[in-house]
């Protein structure tokens, strides 16, 4: 098969394909420096910029269809760094495709994410810059039509849109290709300039927002 990391170490059940029949699996294992770049188009894997130490995982599936569990050591996804013991899961037998993931990020730029994914409203340089913080994120579908996404967090010490922003929290909903964002917090450097897309109201604001936007 293809390699698609280093130190791989898996067991556990493989039952081969017996006439129409297709091979079946039950992995267990670890795995170092993972390019999601590199896996096979068949199981659908987003093509991420990726360094992945994989301290455990379990897959297991039917064919092409598959579903699992990961639990990371230090990672790095598009640039950004997930911390030990963030955990993901997926499942490709559900249409469209499931997956979530609960950890810690540091370093993240929205904008290089959406390009990479290909999603064509966050490829805007307003989304450029660092994100911060916890996450816990749930979602189906890829593409910005059929993707219906929940997420919740805290961030900290996080800049975009012209903003930043010491500490907040927030819940975002995506769903028929709108975003639903409450979020609570301080801001400070917010440059309504930036925010609004116009020059005459360059500024810097400070202070603290409860909104739902």
């Amino acid at each position: 098969g293809q390699q698609f990391g280093e130190g791989e170490c898996a067991g556990g059940l493989i039952v081969l394909p017996e006439g129409r029949r297709a091979v079946s699996y039950d992995l267990r294992g670890t795995a170092g420096q993972v390019d999601l770049r590199r896996l096979p188009a068949s199981t659908r894997a987003p093509a991420l910029d990726t360094v992945l130490t994989i301290a455990d995982y379990h897959v297991q599936g039917v064919g092409t269809e598959a579903s699992g569990s990961a639990t990371l050591d230090r990672s790095l996804v598009e640039g950004a760094t997930l911390a030990m013991g963030t955990v993901v899961a997926f499942d490709t037998r559900a249409e469209p495709l499931t997956y979530s993931a609960k950890g810690t990020i540091a370093g993240l730029d929205v904008r290089r994410l959406g390009q990479a994914l290909d999603i064509q409203a966050l490829d805007d340089e307003r989304y450029g810059g660092r994100v911060n913080g916890d996450f816990d994120v749930h979602a189906a579908g890829t593409s910005l039509e059929e993707l219906q996404l929940s997420a919740r967090g805290t961030l900290s010490d996080s800049a975009m849109w012209g903003t930043h922003v010491p500490e907040m929290s927030f819940t975002a909903g995506i769903a028929e290709s709108a975003l639903t964002l409450d979020v609570k917090g301080a801001f400070d450097q917010l440059n309504p300039a930036v925010l609004l897309e116009r020059k005459a109201l360059d500024g810097n604001v400070n202070g603290t927002v409860d909104a739902t936007l």
